[in-house]
């Protein structure tokens, strides 16, 4: 067949000219030596006219002088006319820029989420190219004034060609796009290495943010774990990065980043994991999921978050950025003809953002602290993706206080390095795998200690290491029609030191008491997870993934096993039903042991049992209501320790309020609304309300779990302004977190003031005051000679809101009839905490 259509080809060109048909997307090359057969003498190097180059439009011209002139107009080339006719491809002069303006829109189309950011728009008769979000949101700039044409392609939706399109200078012109599915089989859809998502395909419920989105949202830091803090069903203080989904333990969630889950992501791990070491401007997408999660994801049982690192191909982009915060330099491009794509990430904070945040002195803290993102990727013949993934992180903190009667003093320091390759390949038009390879290393080292004149004194000496291996493969098979086979392993070996000790001497009226914890151990062993689900159709609205799991670790001799079920039914085609229940375990992991608090025995695995059940409806295009309940049942809880009132202290695990909570079980359950809107390509919002409860049973005794709120809600603005404004808003509320009541009574009276001692209530029996929070992003930004200038302010908390976070201490105050009155005194989240930064990018 091959043989024949060049046969074909050479004889249209000799026989009749020019050959007919499509142009776009055929080699220049090519067409420029059909040109030559033409009669045009044309004269070219291969460093100019690369083999890569295509045609990117489809030429209007049909005389082949104007359409040699139209073909190379778009890669920058222009013809020089010599001597004997021959005309020489050179670079076209540079001349001053033509007058722009830029083009937003909305694409509509019945079916959208993640299934919009498979669109691609290009401008037809230049190189300017865009996507669209999974609201349909697109943008292009510097797009020459004048008539233009929109051309819009993608693999689900049929093409369409916009005309008539006229653009001014300075100006935004904004265009609504209405797409129509293309006309596509079960079978013609398959899973590639890009990870295209078939929403209608997937019965679980996912939340998808892309690149833009996470961006534009208000976070400090670029943390990406903070912008997605806003999202329905997860929480968290403003002092850490961690996120607590659901009712469940900030530990309980699993954190994918291009297909390798992470070992304590955060900086400054032992003072609340202050940020995350993902930065949100590497990222590429982010799927969010909350419970009810298919079999390809083990061991945590409240939540998922499955990054994937953006490596866009096209010429290199470079931006460099600094803020009151931190600074960073990101890089991205691709080389050896676009087959191989690189990225890198290199962040550093400013003691500043600490300080911020807790309102210590710069005498008090100082601190030191960096991380570095980055990738390679090539790809292997036409069915393979290499691609190998580094991060590293680092932090050294020392805080030092004294006054007459205390000393206070830590010095801390954090390493971690991740490394993995990832290959993506497709063996068939059915047949895709992923294999993902790691190694790594975690160490934490802490020292230091408190003296006190009046109550004692504390030495702690606290040093951690975890390594590493990770072997992970993931295979897909499409199976007929009706029918998608998932199935896969998962080999981990690990090896832990710890090496704990603190002593504690605590001054009495007599004598001294001192209380000694050492622990020296270092564990070590393997875990084996294996997994296999039938995605299938039954009816033409329906379709189910049954799927189990079976995971077992050598540390404990346990094991386990997961099945689980997820359905989605097409009530219409605006509306969809899904379902999920299954049992998701979770094994206590090597560095997960509280030795500060003398434990040295690994638990069983904790089970959670999920139910959850969606109905999302999209009345119109750009409009998503959804409405989900969820019931999680928690079984097997191991105990942990907790401070009843203040756990932001240098040493918790040595504070007179810590307590050891062991519930029997426990249980989560709510309601969630969430509502997202886009307008007409400037403004996009979303908000959501949950009704919630999360409790443990310990005695027979239901008691809130400590981030319980049982009513949350957010709302978020988005807003795209002409000349380069951008502006979002976002409000967080919630009813206040549970605390413990506290009642006094006199011991002993002497000489001065009655002593008075301190019964705590029954835990998690009281509330603080509700939580309220405003945070503004504002951006600017402007075109130059050398490439983009944005100028960003970002305020958190931007009304001051005094938010209350815990008790620091009590006062109290004893009646004349005796009774004794005891006062909290609160501490507070952060305060208002506005950040400068400007970002270049080239």
């Amino acid at each position: 067949m091959i043989g024949l259509g060049a046969l074909v080809a050479t004889a249209a060109v000799v026989w009749g000219g020019t050959v007919a048909g499509p142009r776009a997307g055929r080699s220049l090359a090519s067409l420029l030596d059909e040109l030559r057969q033409e009669g045009l003498q044309i004269v070219y190097s291969t460093a100019l006219v690369r083999p890569e180059m295509t045609v990117l439009t489809e030429p209007e011209a049909t005389e082949p002088r104007r359409l040699l002139d139209e073909i190379l107009r778009p890669h920058g080339l222009a013809v020089f006319e010599a001597s004997g006719g021959q005309l020489v491809v050179v670079a076209a002069p540079r001349t001053s820029a033509p007058p722009t303006g830029s083009i937003r829109g909305m694409i509509e189309a019945p079916i959208d989420g993640p299934l919009l950011t498979t669109v691609s728009i290009r401008v037809e008769g230049t190189p300017l190219q865009a996507t669209v979000s999974e609201e349909g949101r697109f943008e292009l700039g510097g797009v020459p004034s004048g008539e233009q044409a929109l051309a819009i392609d993608s693999p689900f939706f049929e093409p369409r060609r916009v005309e008539r399109l006229t653009v001014r200078a300075g100006e935004a012109t904004t265009v609504t796009v209405r797409l129509e599915p293309a006309a596509l089989f079960l079978s013609e859809i398959v899973v590639t290495p890009s990870h295209l998502r078939i929403q209608r395909e997937q019965p679980e419920v996912r939340m998808f943010l892309s690149r833009e989105e996470v961006d534009r949202t208000p976070h400090a830091g670029d943390d990406l774990l903070r912008a997605l803090r806003r999202l329905p069903g997860a929480t968290g203080g403003d002092f850490s990065s961690k996120l607590s989904i659901r009712g469940g333990e900030d530990g309980e969630v699993l954190l994918l980043v291009d297909g390798l889950e992470l070992y304590e992501p955060f900086h400054l791990k032992d003072f609340q994991s202050m940020f995350s070491t993902v930065d949100s401007e590497a990222v590429g997408g982010v799927d969010f999921l909350t419970g009810g999660y298919p079999v390809e994801y083990g061991d945590r049982m409240s939540g998922v978050i499955d990054v994937s690192v953006d490596t866009p191909p096209g010429e290199t982009t470079t931006a460099v950025s600094v803020s009151t915060i931190q600074a960073r330099a990101f890089s991205q491009g691709s080389f050896n003809g676009d087959r191989s794509q690189w990225l890198v990430s290199a962040r550093a904070w400013y003691p500043s953002a600490l300080l911020d945040l807790t309102g210590a002195t710069k005498e008090k803290l100082t601190t030191d602290y960096q991380d570095v993102l980055a990738k390679v990727q090539h790809r292997l013949g036409a069915r393979s993706l290499l691609a190998v993934d580094l991060l590293w992180a680092n932090d050294d903190l020392r805080f030092f206080a004294a006054d007459e009667e205390e000393t206070e003093e830590v010095e801390a320091r954090y390493r971690s390095h991740h490394l993995w390759a990832n290959l993506r390949t497709d063996w068939s038009a059915s047949l895709f795998s992923e294999t993902v390879l790691a190694g790594g290393r975690i160490e934490r080292e802490r020292t230091g200690g408190v003296d006190d004149v009046v109550e004692g004194t504390l030495a702690v000496e606290d040093r951690r290491t975890l390594e590493f291996l990770t072997l992970r493969q993931d295979w897909r098979y499409q199976a007929g029609d009706r029918h998608l086979l998932k199935w896969g392993i998962d080999l981990r070996t690990q090896e832990a030191n710890y090496h704990y000790a603190r002593r504690t001497v605590e001054f009495g009226d007599d004598e001294a008491a001192v209380t000694t914890v050492g622990v020296d151990l270092e564990p070590e062993g393997e875990s084996f997870g294996l997994y296999a689900a039938d995605r299938f159709r039954p009816l033409d609205s329906l379709v189910v993934e049954l799927g189990l799991r079976w995971d077992r670790q050598t540390w404990v001799g346990d094991h386990q096993l997961s099945p689980r079920v997820n359905a989605l039914f097409a009530l219409s085609p605006h509306t969809t039903l899904r379902a999920a229940w299954g049992r998701f375990w979770q094994s206590q992991r090597l560095n997960e042991l509280q030795v500060e608090d003398g434990v040295t025995t690994f638990f069983p695995a904790q089970l959670a049992e999920h139910i959850v059940v969606s109905v999302e409806h999209r009345p119109r295009p750009g409009l998503v209501l959804r409405l989900e309940a969820y019931d999680k049942r928690l079984d097997r809880l191991r105990p942990r320790w907790e401070n009843l009132f203040n756990p932001f202290e240098l040493f918790p695990e040595a504070r007179s309020d810590r307590v050891l909570v062991a519930p029997d079980s426990g249980r989560a359950r709510g309601v969630e609304l969430t509502v997202r809107g886009t307008g007409r390509g400037r403004l996009a919002w979303w908000g959501s309300y949950a009704f919630s409860s999360a409790e443990d049973m310990v005695g027979g005794d239901a008691e809130p779990r400590n981030w319980d709120q049982r009513h949350a809600a957010s709302l978020g603005v988005d807003l795209r302004l002409p000349r380069g404004w951008g502006l979002n808003a976002a409000a967080t509320y919630h009813t206040g977190w549970p605390t413990t009541d506290v009642s006094g009574t006199v011991v002993g009276e002497g000489e001065g003031e009655p002593e008075v001692e301190l019964v705590p209530g029954p835990r998690n029996h009281a509330r603080y005051a509700d939580y309220l929070r405003l945070d503004l992003r504002a951006e600017k930004s402007f075109t130059t000679k050398g490439g983009e200038l944005t100028v960003i302010v970002e305020v958190l908390n931007l009304t001051d809101r005094a938010n209350v976070c815990c008790v620091e201490d009590f006062a109290t105050e004893v009646g004349e009839d005796g009774i004794v009155t005891v006062t909290p005194e609160y501490g507070l989240w952060a305060p208002i905490v506005p950040s400068l930064g400007v970002r270049w990018r080239f």
